[in-house]
């Protein structure tokens, strides 16, 4: 998988394993599940994701002890995509990405309009 593909994968499944607040999650418990579900990364890693997603998604942060507990913002929607799953997501924002030059034009600006799509990942 590609560097930028692996990281976009990366990102959408740290944002379906944080919770909505009051629950929490550790960066250090993000990152085990996500070493459990195969990817190659640093505990650090996870932490920088969670920074950058944070600017672009809404997210709390509870900094008042260590290790930090993320969460959505209470009544937040949570899912980038409703009813897909995160690899169907990452398809939809590659096809996005690469192909948008080359669909025609309805269909490019449907991959963009589409309801729940958070594309600032992708700017």
């Amino acid at each position: 998988m590609a560097k930028s593909t692996e990281t976009l994968y990366r990102h959408w499944r740290i944002l379906e394993m944080l919770p909505t607040a009051p629950g929490s999650a550790t960066a250090p418990a993000l990152w085990a599940r996500l070493k459990d579900e195969g990817f190659q990364c640093t505990k650090r890693t996870v932490e920088r994701d969670l920074e950058v997603l944070s600017v672009h998604h809404p997210l709390v942060v509870d900094d008042s002890e260590k290790p930090f507990r993320w969460a959505f913002a209470h009544k937040a929607q949570q899912r980038l995509f409703p009813g897909l799953t995160p690899a169907q997501a990452v398809a939809l924002a590659l096809a996005r990405e690469h192909l948008g030059a080359l669909l025609p034009k309805p269909l490019a600006e449907s991959l963009v309009n589409r309801p729940g799509f958070s594309g600032g990942c992708f700017h």
